[in-house]
């Protein structure tokens, strides 16, 4: 299990509860959720996320292959 890559850049959200918030239009970090192998429990949360920068790697990050139904 690997912190998954996420398509938003990393910004503050806005209030209330929100379905599949998107982040900031542009930045330098994107976002990264749900934890590792390597994490302790507590950060192993879809809903936690933090920030990385795209060119940064590590054997904790990765990425899911999506396909949307048409």
């Amino acid at each position: 299990n690997v912190w998954e890559w996420c398509n938003d850049w990393f910004g503050k959200y806005l209030s209330g509860d929100l379905i599949d918030p998107t982040g900031d239009y542009s930045g330098t970090n994107k976002v990264a959720r749900g934890g590792s192998f390597d994490s302790a429990p507590e950060y192993c949360l879809p809903g936690l996320r933090k920030h990385r920068a795209p060119s940064k790697s590590n054997d904790s990050n990765g990425f899911r292959i999506v396909r949307r139904a048409e």
